[in-house]
């Protein structure tokens, strides 16, 4: 199976090393090539465009990669229930599998699958909304 990995830190200091470094060493133990390889320096709110993710996608509607792994829901998006939902039906539209190495509950497969998301989704706009509270905070001077 062919793998494409994606990796998103929300600024440069932020290291993605790690996020990297954990998928490349899962996908070859479980016997995955990894081919392709997107890292994104960027919040994923949604707010700015992500150009590695942008590829990540048109590589994904062209079947450049079976599977796309990602370290947490959070990397891959953090733009709410209905635009997370909408990334990950257009990769099953494309035949494209997706895992969450740090959640193995989310993958393409399985019953819940879409309670699991929306769930997941949720909590991480939730947070997303809350960083931007406290930086806001910090910022004013509170």
């Amino acid at each position: 199976m062919t793998v494409g990995i994606y990796a998103r830190v929300s600024t440069a200091l932020q290291e993605n090393g790690n996020q990297l470094d954990s998928l490349r060493e899962f996908a070859h133990k479980q016997g995955w090539k990894v081919t392709h390889e997107y890292v994104d320096v960027v919040s994923g709110s949604g707010k700015k465009t992500r150009p590695k993710f942008e590829r990540m996608m048109l590589a994904a509607s062209q079947k450049q990669f079976d599977l796309l792994l990602f370290w947490k829901l959070d990397r891959l998006s953090r733009e709410g229930v209905r635009k997370t939902l909408v990334h990950l039906t257009r990769l099953d539209s494309y035949g494209v599998a997706w895992r969450s190495f740090m959640e193995p509950f989310f993958d393409s497969c399985g019953v819940m699958r879409d309670v699991v998301i929306s769930i997941m989704a949720t909590l991480a706009e939730q947070e997303r909304i809350s960083i931007s509270e406290r930086t806001k905070a910090v910022s004013c001077g509170r």
